[in-house]
């Protein structure tokens, strides 16, 4: 991860907005306000984003990019339901509960990432855009990822036959909402690490073949 210091104009004025906008909320940070954390004039930062909503898709974008790159990076499955399904054909309990727990900590620990998560939580009421964003990427995508999911597996045998949706609310509802009961608890790791441990077990007691 670069430094602050290594970053070009482009970078940092997307950097101390994700700053601002998690501290503020993004109805309460103005592009002047974003510059002069950059330290540069207020008029320069149009040549690099064209409005704050400019600087909130990169956000969007970005944040898409570093999730793909952080999953890479722990060897985990991401992508297309039906790109990875392969990847939890036969899998164990326990390799299971391993790729839950570091997806549940990339969202919890990740700077970046907690940060937007609390930007799109503040915003979803007064912003329209922005609450769309927080449901597509919070519930949409992920409960059609796993109910997409969860189909093919029973369709191969290792899941039974019951209704996706509800599976995929039943088994992605307790994660979230641990996210968001330790987002402020430092220390707590343990605590959710057991718990998302006899989630799982349990899941898998409930609806395996």
């Amino acid at each position: 991860m670069k430094s602050f210091e290594e970053m070009g104009t482009k970078e940092k004025i997307l950097y101390m907005a994700l700053e601002l906008f998690s501290q503020s909320g993004y109805e309460g940070v103005s592009m002047r306000d974003i510059a002069a954390a950059v330290n540069i004039k207020g008029s320069s930062i149009y040549k690099h984003y064209k409005s704050k909503q400019d600087i909130f898709d990169s956000i969007v974008k970005y944040m898409e990019i570093r999730y793909d790159e952080a999953m890479s990076l722990f060897h985990l499955p991401h992508g297309e339901a039906s790109s990875v399904v392969d990847s939890y054909m036969n899998i164990t309990a326990d390799k299971l509960y391993e790729i839950v727990y570091k997806i549940f900590l990339y969202f919890l620990q990740d700077p970046y990432t907690s940060k937007f998560r609390r930007i799109l939580m503040m915003e979803q009421y007064r912003n329209q855009v922005i609450g769309d964003t927080f449901k597509k990427i919070y519930f949409e995508n992920a409960l059609n990822f796993q109910e997409e999911l969860f189909n093919v597996l029973m369709e191969r045998g290792m899941l039974k036959k019951l209704d996706a949706k509800s599976m995929a609310l039943q088994f992605y509802a307790p994660i979230y909402l641990l996210i968001c009961q330790y987002d402020s608890l430092d220390g707590k790791e343990e605590e959710a690490q057991e718990i998302i441990r006899r989630h799982v077990y349990q899941f898998l007691k409930l609806y395996e073949m």
